[in-house]
């Protein structure tokens, strides 16, 4: 969603209910191929989402402040976490809290907040089959997992065993590809491999709806799908097939 797209839709919440304009407006600025409404009023979408957004933010607070981190810390990195906005208040960013236990609850959030909102209003409602059958979240999801493995054995000769390259590699997998910044290491001095694969990141893995920046998983998928009907085109030129992501169409 970005910070660009959170007031957005702030803006939708105070809209009059009938407002005819609000979703001409959405359609404009929305960060994927397509939008709707997760209720028939618009506005209501609005708020739940922002429902959801504060529920989430206040989850990780919890488990920053309850796990030890001072109050001034746990707010300030909750609040960069659920906008992918990265800023800490040290220099050396996240690790100078000296602790394993925030550096994975922050990679979980990060993660989190990368989601598509929509889904976890589908989660709330239970309605699994649009969060099972999504190819933008099971892709994004693939990607992560595949990159963190990728990245780990790349780095592992630079670490202390498997588990703190794991770390490293997760933190920082999940970091870039969400936009949000943070570090936990210094990885311009990581193998070139492990640079290419936070460079793929960083252009590509976000999911529409949600905080994070970049040019978006979902778009990359729609490109994808699109050039495999053009291929199959001249050897079946009567077949008309829609181009669908999980169970919607675009």
């Amino acid at each position: 969603m970005g910070w660009g797209h959170g007031v957005l839709v702030l803006l939708l919440a105070g809209l009059p209910k009938t407002s005819k304009q609000a979703m001409h407006l959405m359609r404009a600025e929305a960060p994927g191929p397509s939008i709707s409404k997760l209720v028939p009023r618009l506005s209501t979408s609005a708020m739940i989402l922002y429902g959801l957004y504060l529920f989430l933010s206040v989850l990780e607070f919890c488990f920053l402040f309850f796990g030890g981190m001072p109050l001034s810390d746990a707010l300030v990195h909750t609040f960069d976490t659920a906008g992918t906005g990265g800023f800490s208040l040290y220099a050396d960013s996240i690790p100078h809290s000296n602790s394993v236990y925030f550096e994975a609850v922050i990679t979980v959030f990060m993660f989190l907040f990368g989601v598509n909102f929509n889904l976890y209003f589908f989660l709330v409602i239970r309605e699994f089959t649009p969060v099972v059958r999504g190819s933008e979240f099971r892709a994004c999801l693939g990607i992560a997992a595949g990159s963190i493995l990728l990245v780990a054995l790349n780095i592992l000769p630079l670490y202390r065993g498997l588990s703190q390259a794991f770390c490293h590699a997760s933190f920082q997998v999940v970091s870039v590809m969400t936009t949000t910044g943070y570090a936990t290491a210094d990885f311009g001095l990581w193998p070139t491999f492990s640079r290419m694969i936070l460079f793929f990141l960083m252009v590509v893995v976000a999911m529409a709806g949600s905080t994070g920046g970049s040019v978006k998983v979902v778009r990359i998928l729609v490109v994808f799908k699109a050039l495999k009907l053009n291929i199959q085109k001249p050897a079946h030129p009567q077949k008309v097939e829609a181009l669908t992501l999980g169970i919607c169409r675009c």
